[in-house]
């Protein structure tokens, strides 16, 4: 019969130590990208295209083999790179979801990895990929000053991509109402 025992050696309790050491800096740094808006600026990094937006030139968005998604853009003279990949299927019983890394560069060096899912019904419906939020899920985080520029980076992307739908809605609804101008004519009853 098996029995679970209390690490008793010397030095037991300092491992214990350092693991709840480790744990309460990885919740802290996890809580300074909740309050700069890092995990909701990178939900949408991870979902949306960064094209046509002014402050932020994408330099490409060109992926590797086994990538779904690799974004190189400059903000204000900073390279970042957002890549996610290893996507594979929950283990999960009855699962259709994805799982998958999202790593996040300033220049060359690593400040993010994390885990991402995506959520499917039963008809495969996949919804855009979100990072999950367990703080087990978040792998690597190195603080610093891209915490403030990434959020500001994607504003001015969410923005522009605003403008360029506004745009776009006034096209259409502009094409749409020539063209019922030109298909109805009321004659000597208008």
């Amino acid at each position: 019969m098996w029995r679970c025992a209390h690490i008793r050696t010397k030095g037991g309790a300092e491992y214990v130590s350092e693991i709840e050491e480790a744990n309460r800096l990885r919740r802290k740094a996890i809580l300074v990208l909740e309050q700069h808006g890092v995990i909701g600026a990178l939900n949408w990094a991870m979902s949306n295209s960064f094209y046509g937006t002014e402050k932020l030139e994408v330099v490409s968005e060109k992926r590797d083999a086994g990538q779904q998604q690799c974004v190189r853009f400059l903000f204000e003279q900073k390279p970042y790179k957002l890549i996610r990949d290893d996507e594979h299927p929950s283990m999960l019983p009855d699962s259709q979801d994805r799982l998958g890394t999202v790593r996040f560069y300033e220049g060359e060096i690593l400040v993010f990895e994390g885990g991402y899912e995506i959520e499917s019904d039963r008809y495969f419906d996949y919804r855009d990929p979100r990072l999950m939020t367990g703080e087990y899920w978040f792998k690597s985080i190195r603080l610093g000053d891209w915490v403030k520029h990434f959020p500001a980076a994607i504003e001015h992307a969410k923005k522009a991509k605003e403008g360029h739908l506004e745009e776009v809605r006034i096209k259409r609804a502009e094409e749409e109402a020539r063209k019922i101008q030109s298909n109805f004519d009321l004659g000597d009853f208008g």
